[in-house]
C-alpha cells in the first residue's frame, strides 16, 4: 500500500489506511481466515494512532507504524 503523506497528520493517514483497507474484513474478501485476523489487528493498530491525543498534531513520519500483513488468498 502506497499512501502519500505530505502535508498530513498521523490521523489524516491512519483514516487513510483504514478507509483502503476495509475491503479485507468483508466475508467476501478472498483471504484466507488467518490474513483477515491478521488485517484486522493490523486495523486496531492503526486505531491506536488515529485515537492517540496528538494525532491531529502529529506527523506520520514520528509514528512506529505497525507492519503492512501480507496477502493470502483462498
Amino acid at each position: 500500500m502506497n499512501i502519500t503523506t505530505d502535508g498530513m497528520t498521523s490521523y489524516d493517514v491512519a483514516e487513510r489506511i483504514l478507509n483502503q483497507t476495509d475491503w479485507t474484513q468483508l466475508s467476501d474478501s478472498g483471504l484466507t481466515s488467518d490474513c483477515v485476523t491478521a488485517w484486522a489487528t493490523y486495523r486496531a493498530a492503526i486505531r491506536v494512532i488515529r485515537r492517540r491525543d496528538n494525532a491531529l498534531d502529529s506527523y506520520p513520519k514520528d509514528e512506529t507504524w505497525p507492519e503492512l500483513p501480507s496477502m493470502e488468498w483462498i
